[in-house]
């Protein structure tokens, strides 16, 4: 069995290209784009959103994670199995 954790978070409606920036940084851009779950995320100039369902062993995530909190962003995650 195989432990992921989603990890959902919202830079604010027109903080796309910072979103971006930052999944590109953590080196998580495609995966972003590629997901289903990001189907809507972009839409013209308006952002809603990113969400990630990552291995916990995945180094990415740690990244991610810790550059969200200096950027005080407050991000829920959720274990799945």
């Amino acid at each position: 069995m195989k432990d992921f954790l989603f990890v959902p978070f919202f830079l604010g409606h027109h903080a796309g290209r910072e979103a971006r920036a930052l999944l590109a940084d953590c080196g998580l851009l495609e995966d972003a784009i590629s997901s289903p779950l990001n189907r809507h995320a972009w839409q013209n100039d308006i952002h809603f959103g990113v969400s990630l369902r990552l291995p916990l062993q995945d180094d990415r995530l740690n990244s991610l994670l810790e550059r969200l909190r200096i950027d005080g962003v407050k991000v829920y995650t959720r274990l799945d199995r």
